[in-house]
């Protein structure tokens, strides 16, 4: 039987065989404290160069994440340009025949005298975000002259409800368009239900209509996507659109003209009794206010942002994969010019001028917030405004203008056929600026050199990385 069962004798000592024997305290090495770096050492012993890079490596940084989109992004010239000068060109062989709506109306509208540039470039620089104006001008003096926490909360929520209330038509547009693409991704009888919910909605006069939409997406449509989450337990791709469809409802939720005015009467009522504003100064306020306002029933409409906008919708919904590609790149060019992390304000303009065809570029360098703690002369610093010309008989053109108060300094690039004239150039140039009333210092011109506008603007963003740090 013990030879059948293997029974053996067991082993002196083996059931310690698998266990670690505890460290004990004498064999501790002892550390120096002296050697132990302290805490930011690499930045105390001049190391800081390391740090920055390893930061700039981090695949968490939303700015590493920013400079690689930024670098597969192809310049705004290299999309939406190059798209303007074929479709300038197809136009003006075919002679009207078989020209489309959009093509035609750009042909009308980019030919410009100077009146008409400088229109076109003021219209941009105006309205390049929904916050400019005199009223929001008016509402960064006050928070400038009253440092105050609860001015800013009482200010971002006034923001906010405005925010939503000029979005509420593209928010309304974005539930509806959400709804569908719910119902595509659930299963039937839930899809027809959902579809004829969805019905119920409307885009016109989203303001008016406001609480109907309200009303079916509160009391009919979240309550049905409830019940169908509790009954199929669907993690799929839908909770995500549901996710941004509840977001798009909070949205709508604070969209209304009396949520809106509720919001600037409370940051009236805190001036009024928290900053003993003046009644003088709460009516300038309240009559900015109502200005802009009315204002906003009146659309702001450019014909060659239109136009060039219809023409890109034209080739993005076409058969041609190129096509496609150019409005993506140009999209995409485009929503990067608002990011944090870009220190210039970036205008672009095709046009034909004197015959030429041309896409011109504006990169102008952001103010940085005021300090009243700072002189006038501290708070004046040099700005920096970049200029490039891609003009298509001629070549590519650019400058580089420093601008200190009314003193300006210019480094000229151009085509090498124009080097004979660099002196002729330089002085016209200089007398350009001394008829607008700027103080020109140093005009210098350098012919045939190789491009670096994308150098210098890259070179901007790496110097202001730290502005803001997100981690994702």
């Amino acid at each position: 039987m013990a030879d059948n069962l293997r029974i053996t004798t067991p082993i002196p000592g083996g059931e310690n065989v698998n266990r670690m024997n505890p460290a004990r305290p004498t064999d501790r090495a002892v550390i120096n404290p002296a050697l132990v770096p302290p805490a930011n050492a690499d930045r105390q012993s001049g190391q800081q160069g390391s740090t920055e890079f390893s930061f700039l490596l981090n695949r968490n940084s939303v700015f590493n994440r920013f400079i690689h989109q930024l670098g597969r992004t192809p310049d705004l010239s290299q999309s939406l340009g190059k798209l303007v000068f074929e479709v300038m060109g197809r136009a003006s062989a075919e002679k009207g025949a078989g020209v489309s709506d959009p093509l035609r109306q750009l042909t009308q509208v980019i030919n410009m005298g100077r009146e008409d540039i400088v229109q076109n470039l003021l219209f941009q620089e105006n309205n390049r975000t929904q916050f400019s104006g005199a009223l929001f001008q008016m509402m960064r003096q006050v928070l400038e002259q009253n440092p105050n926490k609860t001015l800013e909360q009482k200010t971002a929520q006034f923001l906010k409800a405005f925010n939503a209330y000029t979005g509420a038509s593209d928010t309304t547009r974005a539930v509806t368009r959400r709804l569908i693409q719910i119902s595509e991704q659930i299963p039937q009888p839930y899809s027809g239900q959902l579809r004829q919910m969805a019905q119920e909605l409307t885009e016109e006069l989203p303001i008016e209509n406001l609480n109907r939409n309200l009303f079916t997406l509160k009391e009919k449509i979240i309550p049905f996507i409830r019940r169908y989450i509790s009954a199929t337990n669907d993690f799929g791709r839908v909770r995500d659109n549901i996710t941004l469809l509840v977001h798009d409802l909070s949205r709508l939720n604070i969209s209304s003209r009396e949520e809106l005015a509720e919001k600037f009467t409370a940051l009236l009522d805190y001036c009024k009794y928290d900053l003993d504003f003046p009644s003088q100064k709460l009516n300038e306020m309240t009559s900015v206010f109502l200005d802009h306002m009315g204002r906003l029933e009146t659309p702001r409409e450019n014909k060659l942002l239109d136009s060039v906008l219809r023409l890109l919708t034209e080739n993005a919904n076409g058969p041609s994969q190129r096509g496609q590609e150019l409005f993506q790149n140009t999209l995409t060019s485009l929503l990067m010019d608002n990011s944090v992390y870009m220190p210039f304000h970036h205008l672009f303009l095709p046009l034909a001028f004197e015959g030429k065809y041309l896409f011109g570029e504006i990169w102008i360098e952001k103010e940085e917030e005021s300090d009243g703690r700072r002189t006038a002369e501290e708070q004046e610093r040099s700005r920096q405004i970049i200029l490039t010309f891609d003009i298509k008989s001629r070549g590519y053109f650019e400058a580089f203008l420093t601008l200190t108060g009314k003193k300006i300094s210019a480094r000229l690039n151009c085509p090498a056929e124009f080097a004979p004239d660099a002196k002729v150039i330089s002085a016209a140039v200089a007398g350009i600026f001394a008829r607008n009333g700027l103080e020109p210092e140093t005009v210098e011109l350098s012919a045939g050199a190789p491009p670096s506008a994308a150098k210098t603007i890259l070179k901007k963003i790496h110097e202001g990385r730290r502005i803001v740090d997100v981690t994702v």
